[in-house]
């Protein structure tokens, strides 16, 4: 058997919400670069975590309406497959350089991150230790995610099948009043200790986006054409949306007296701006603002934002301790942006299109449908479970090999928990 009904129109890759992940993976990009006028960059994040509310929220409606249920492990499954293979590679490659990406410029340090960042776990980690955040603090937005995938399913699904809520404005409802209350949160426990704060990258704090994402399906209904409001269609709307999430990047870096106010104010802006700018993408057919975000160079930046995300920031980190790329010119920081767009690039071609591709083949879909036979299922299960392990095996081999014992000493916890 395969794995449901052949894919719909509904179901293919929406050019122009790739270019709407490019305006989010841009804005970061810019950041880490350290490019000038883009301190609210960062905010790039909150852009992904709309737009994954949104896709997440809907690809579970859809199967939910097709099948009447759905396999909560072959959604799982699918969700490591994706994100697992290019994180394990991007670990692989900084063990080569595992003192100069590890807290404390520790080989422990960075096995310690390492492991942090695998097991999807850098949000609680940073949280803790705001002061120290580590080279691969970046991974965080990833654990929430990830931990967006493990509960979020199980939340709507009893929402709808036990709790028998089915009214998808209620719905909604209830997803944007939890965005609300963890944007409270988030205010109200900022404690200010470090660059980060201890609030910046709790899941239960950085909720509102990717809430609000899940807000916009459910009202969306599989259909946004005609459950969404006719306004979201018109050019202004569309506009207005790309004009707040720039302004954001730009605007907080010059007014924002605060990290905490760059993140307590740009939070919501950046997340009105993307929901404004999907709901436009959505439902207009055409249109400036569709054209230019479904354009291809800025869809294929949105395809490869993964990686380029994955990137940037250890990347980032090794050049800026090279001579060449230290300084603050205009030149160095557009050298550095470009390099880690190369960079993401290349890990995209060789690692992450080939997992997309046996996401969508046949033997996958068999393997992982909850209809097929058990055995098949198992295996599958098996095999994306020994991933992680082995990743970490090999990643000990790297570092066993590349330290030595008479140069640099025995290996050191810096900086403990």
């Amino acid at each position: 058997m395969t794995g449901g009904p052949e894919p719909t129109a509904a179901d293919r890759r929406s050019a122009p919400l790739d270019g709407v992940r490019a305006l989010g993976s841009l804005g970061v990009l810019a950041f880490h670069a350290h490019l000038s006028h883009t301190r609210g960059g960062l905010l790039g994040v909150d852009v992904f975590f709309v737009l994954s509310g949104y896709l997440i929220t809907t690809l579970l409606l859809r199967e939910l309406a097709r099948r009447g249920r759905v396999s909560l492990g072959r959604f799982w499954i699918r969700r490591a497959v994706r994100l697992w293979p290019p994180l394990a590679v991007l670990l692989l490659l900084c063990a080569f350089d595992a003192k100069g990406l590890g807290t404390g410029g520790t080989i422990a340090g960075f096995l310690r991150d390492a492991v942090n960042a695998g097991t999807w776990s850098m949000d609680v980690v940073v949280s803790r230790r705001p002061q120290q955040p580590p080279p691969l603090e970046h991974t965080w937005s990833l654990a929430v995610e990830e931990q967006f995938y493990l509960v979020w399913p199980l939340v709507l699904l009893t929402l709808i099948t036990v709790l028998k809520l089915t009214d998808r404005r209620r719905l909604a409802l209830v997803a944007g009043l939890f965005g609300v209350a963890s944007w409270v949160l988030l205010v109200t426990t900022w404690d200010g200790l470090g660059p980060l704060g201890n609030a910046y990258t709790r899941p239960d704090t950085r909720a509102l986006p990717i809430l609000c994402g899940c807000a916009l399906a459910l009202l969306a209904d599989l259909d946004p054409r005609a459950h969404l409001p006719s306004w979201c269609a018109r050019p202004w709307t569309g506009v207005s949306g790309l004009v707040i999430v720039l302004a954001t990047y730009a605007f907080i870096t010059h007014h924002a007296t605060s990290f905490e106010r760059i993140i307590a104010s740009g939070t919501v802006l950046a997340t009105l701006g993307s929901l404004l700018l999907i709901a436009h993408c959505v439902t207009a057919e055409r249109g400036v603002t569709v054209a230019v975000f479904g354009s291809r160079p800025l869809a294929f930046a949105g395809v490869v934002s993964y990686s380029t995300y994955l990137v940037q920031n250890p990347l980032g980190s090794v050049l800026h301790r090279h001579h060449r790329f230290a300084g603050t010119a205009l030149r160095d920081e557009l050298a550095t942006a470009g390099l880690c767009l190369v960079a993401g690039v290349v890990l995209w071609w060789a690692v992450e299109r080939p997992v997309r591709q046996l996401l969508t083949s046949e033997w996958f879909a068999r393997e992982t449908d909850p209809d097929a036979h058990r055995e098949g299922r198992r295996r599958s299960a098996y095999l994306a479970a020994a991933a992680v392990p082995a990743t970490f095996v090999i990643v000990g081999v790297i570092l066993a090999i590349h330290w030595n014992p008479l140069a640099h000493g025995p290996l050191t916890v810096v900086g403990g928990r």
